[in-house]
């Protein structure tokens, strides 16, 4: 060893990160064909880069990017994870121009614009932060006519925080809502979706989203919503665990009520939605038909039936018929038929001969069906 390798041992320096050594030890001359036996320089990885950038971040960057072939072929062609990014961001685009067009429709398009705004960017979820906060600022003057505006400040929040935090600050006077309940969107306060939602007395008309593993404990809403007159629960995925849910919906006020948990229906649901004399109008699952001549204000009624098994004729007329009471005005059901293509032809000429039996009862403003595929 001569005496400056030993030197360099004895003090364990070591050469400087990303310098290139000859086979002898010795740094190569910049610009130099590497030596035979020479370690070539690899990337520093420990140094920050575009790919240690989050999936949030990123999106913010590739909404930026205007040119279409750019935005729509290289990007995604670059890895796995730049497709999906490119692709989350090439949906914040198509909602950006959807909002834009939104914004020239009349004031009475507000109910149009409150189903979109849940549709599009509550459900499902959407929980980063979003990449152009304009598109909550025109959501604001588009939804200022339901009483709810958007909170238009510097905190950075995921859409749904943001639209959770609109409705906290607006809960003495909405009257009219659609709301995700979830397990894990709070407010600034940290108060959860459901908690806001047992703080809303003037509440009239709910949409309530519900997702899959939402946790509801019974009685949490139970009589916190004393003027609600219509409400809606939409499930991601159908599920008799939420039963309870629906049940402390089911006020003695309710006119109108659309649900469709699995079945079957509990005893205590059954007998709450019984108690609802008031109700006018009732969308559900089949295996409530029995309730429905104990309610003396029912006009219109939508009955779901799910076919994923062969059943007799006279079993799918019983179902017609226990739906109908002579008060109904309107009788629709539609059949979910999870069988052959040729099962399904011949559901319909059978609910077509069925549906005139019905009229024959005395429907007065007649009976519809719809059979739909599922196979």
């Amino acid at each position: 060893m001569s005496a400056k390798q030993a030197e360099t041992s004895a003090s364990g320096s070591a050469p400087l990160q990303g310098q290139l050594t000859g086979g002898d030890g010795q740094p190569s001359k910049s610009g130099s064909e590497p030596l035979h036996g020479e370690v070539k320089d690899v990337q520093d990885t420990s140094v920050p880069g575009i790919e240690n950038l989050p999936d949030g971040v990123l999106v913010q960057i590739f909404h930026q990017v205007s040119d279409g072939v750019t935005f729509q072929e290289v990007l995604p062609a670059v890895s796995q994870r730049w497709e999906e990014v490119a692709r989350e961001a090439r949906r914040w685009r198509d909602l950006t121009d959807i909002v834009k067009g939104l914004m020239s429709l009349p004031p009475e398009g507000a109910p149009f614009v409150a189903d979109l705004y849940v549709e599009f960017f509550l459900w499902p979820t959407e929980r980063r932060v979003i990449p152009d906060r304009c598109v909550v600022r025109d959501l604001s003057r588009l939804l200022v006519s339901g009483n709810l505006s958007m909170v238009e400040d510097d905190v950075p929040r995921s859409l749904r925080q943001g639209y959770l935090e609109a409705v906290w600050r607006s809960r003495h006077q909405l009257k009219r809502l659609v709301l995700v309940l979830d397990n894990t969107t709070k407010t600034d306060l940290g108060h959860s979706s459901l908690f806001v939602l047992s703080h809303m007395p003037c509440l009239e008309e709910l949409t309530v989203n519900v997702e899959a593993d939402f946790v509801y404990e019974s009685g949490q809403l139970k009589q916190v919503l004393p003027n609600l007159k219509s409400f809606e629960v939409v499930e991601s995925e159908t599920s008799p665990v939420h039963h309870d849910l629906i049940r402390d919906l089911l006020v003695d006020g309710l006119v109108s009520a659309k649900f469709r948990p699995g079945s079957p229906a509990r005893p205590a649901l059954l007998m709450a939605l019984a108690k609802c004399k008031k109700l006018t109008d009732l969308n559900v699952h089949f295996d409530y038909a029995p309730v429905f001549r104990s309610l003396p204000a029912l006009k219109s009624v939508t009955v779901h039936l799910t076919l994923d098994s062969p059943i007799p004729i006279n079993i799918l007329e019983q179902t017609f018929v226990s739906a109908y009471t002579p008060r109904l005005d309107y009788l629709h059901v539609i059949v979910y038929c999870k069988l052959c293509p040729v099962c399904h032809s011949a559901l319909h000429h059978e609910c077509q001969r069925i549906l005139k039996a019905v009229e024959k009862l005395g429907c007065k403003g007649g009976a519809t069906y719809l059979v739909l595929s599922q196979f």
